[in-house]
């Protein structure tokens, strides 16, 4: 060959290969958009459109990119399809991976990943071929590795397939899929595993008990389901269905969760130590099995913090016979609610708790910047506070047993840092009180009955145990007949009261006390010690008695206890 020859030889192979990298950079793919989404909506049975950019390259690895994909009721904003180059060159499409990134599932739920795909010919929308998968499902922020893998074995008329989903946090876990997958359908099975319900939800006072689940998967173009639902706690268990309604926007999901007994108080059974040797094996007894505390006692773990979804409804139907927590039970617990655009629409949350106490709430759940809230109504009637109140605080102490019953009817309005029942009516035996609570820092209260204000403003941190209270109203026989309602004096007249409700070594008490009661006034402290009578330094003016007396009982002369030097008036001081 000439030399002549060869740079020509040469010149065609650089054209050939600058024509092989630069042209298809050049074409206007746009306009095999049709065929693209035909092609893509025969082969995964669901309607797939590409409106973003399209385009293509075929060196040094063949690949398409189409951007904005649709496939139902999910999105992708960038769909890379990567070609095996030799089949390519023998005049046959094999895809040989898939990317996949921006993409929206649906109901809150992203997805990023990379598929590696073995000889996988789009022939008529069969797959000839294996695959392995890997990436990223984002949900509420947190990411969620996932792993598949799958194949036509013999170029069988379905795929097995098998997926896997590790699930974050200190409990650990993982959920998995096995499913033969065909033309527009797939059948198989589902299972969750969670390490500990504890460590996956801390701070709510569950068992430290992995936490399983199992059921039939049943896919079609138009649902999929996960029927038999079998979740075990422990000796627990619950079963139920999930049907989700595919293909449309919003997705549509119904879930029912139906339970026996539950028992959210029992303890894994701790494991017997090893024998040193048979005979002291038989002489041994057996150890009790350890009970650990059902809140961890380690450093707080991270919370998943799921955003409630805008693009999903959810309906929920979930249901007991009864739930052993917290050394109580509670019966006939129920939730029906209804998650739609964004809102947690609670059209009934019942339940028969501790101390024969019903209780009922229906309203809305929402996820703030600062977490979540909630509007609603409360119902609750008790006929045993003081049983109620020791299943609600344990270890209190000191409860009494008044009141004997009790009704509360308000209006809720809960967010991370703040509470506020307004309006509300509260029962207390025959004692009808209407007005507000907020419970912050600190509790504030403004309580009307019978004419009476009460308020009280609570100190931060101190609950009900400290804080300034007041009582006003324009009878202070009322007041008194709130313990005698037999009380009858032989005049009224208007009442003044404030005070620092104080608790401390010594017993609760009343510092700072203000008490205007008709004429009369007094001032002072007073205590209410544990181990004897309650003890009073008070103060005042001239004292009547008989305007408190009832009126068939008059006392004439005038009440002055201890005199205070070089003027008409008196003071009083008794302990």
């Amino acid at each position: 060959m000439t030399s002549v020859a060869l740079k020509i030889a040469a010149v065609t192979l650089a054209g050939g290969v600058v024509a092989v990298g630069v042209v298809p950079a050049l074409i206007d793919w746009s306009s095999l958009r049709p065929g693209i989404e035909r092609t893509a909506t025969a082969a995964v049975g669901w309607p797939v459109t590409v409106a973003g950019p399209i385009s293509a390259r075929l060196l040094p690895d063949p690949g398409v990119t189409l951007g904005r994909v649709t496939v139902g009721a999910a999105g992708f904003e960038r769909v890379r399809l990567d070609l095996g180059l030799w089949p390519l060159l023998s005049g046959r499409i094999a895809l040989t991976g898939v990317e996949l990134s921006g993409g929206r599932l649906g109901g809150g739920i992203g997805l990023d990943g990379r598929i590696q795909l073995g000889e996988i010919f789009a022939a008529d929308g069969r797959f000839d071929g294996g695959f392995t998968a890997h990436g990223r499902l984002s949900v509420g922020g947190v990411e969620l590795p996932v792993e598949a893998e799958g194949g036509r074995p013999g170029g069988g008329a379905t795929v097995p397939v098998r997926a896997t989903l590790t699930l974050p946090g200190a409990a650990g876990g993982s959920a998995r899929i096995e499913a033969a997958v065909g033309e527009r359908q797939a059948h198989g099975r589902v299972w969750l595993e969670l390490g500990s319900l504890a460590r996956a939800l801390p701070g709510a006072a569950l068992p430290d008990l992995p936490l399983t689940g199992e059921g039939r998967l049943v896919v079609t173009g138009e649902e999929a389901a996960v029927q038999g639902i079998t979740l075990t706690l422990g000796q627990s268990r619950a079963g139920g269905e999930l049907v989700a309604a595919l293909g449309r926007a919003p997705v549509a999901v119904d879930l029912s969760l139906r339970g026996g007994s539950l028992d959210l108080d029992q303890a894994p059974a701790a494991p017997a130590p090893a024998p040193s040797s048979p005979a002291a094996a038989a002489s041994s007894p057996a150890a009790p099995a350890a009970v650990p505390p059902l809140a961890l006692a380690a450093a707080p773990a991270a919370v998943l913090r799921l955003p409630l979804p805008g693009n999903l409804t959810f309906n929920l139907d979930l249901g007991a016979e009864s739930v052993r927590w917290r050394g109580g039970m509670v019966r006939q617990p129920r939730l029906n609610a209804l998650l739609d655009g964004g809102v947690l629409t609670i059209s009934r949350f019942s339940a028969q708790l501790p101390g024969a106490t019903g209780l009922d709430f229906n309203g809305q759940v929402t996820v703030e910047a600062d977490g979540p809230a909630a509007t609603g109504r409360l119902r609750l009637v008790s006929a045993d506070p003081p049983r109620l109140r020791a299943w609600l605080w344990p270890g209190g102490g000191g409860a009494g047993s008044w009141p004997a019953s009790a009704r509360l009817d308000a209006t809720l309005e809960a967010r991370p840092d703040r509470l506020t029942l307004a309006p509300l009516t509260l029962g207390l035996d025959t004692l009808q009180m209407s007005g507000s609570l907020t419970w912050t820092e600190a509790v504030s209260a403004r309580l009307t009955a019978r004419g009476l204000q009460f308020g009280f403003d609570g100190e931060p941190g101190a609950g009900l145990g400290a804080g300034r209270l007041t009582l006003r109203g324009p009878s202070y026989a009322e007041a008194v007949r709130l313990l005698a309602p037999e009380y009858r004096p032989g005049r009224d007249g208007a009442l003044d009261l404030s005070a620092r409700l104080t608790a401390d070594a010594a017993g609760p008490g009343f510092d700072d006390l203000s008490l205007t009661a008709g004429e009369a006034r007094l001032i002072g402290q007073i205590r209410f010690p544990a181990d004897g009578p309650p003890r009073a330094r008070l103060a005042g003016g001239e004292v009547r008695l008989d305007p408190f007396l009832p009126s068939e009982t008059r006392i004439t002369p005038l009440a002055r206890l201890v005199p205070r030097p070089g003027g008409g008036s008196g003071a009083a001081a008794g302990e």
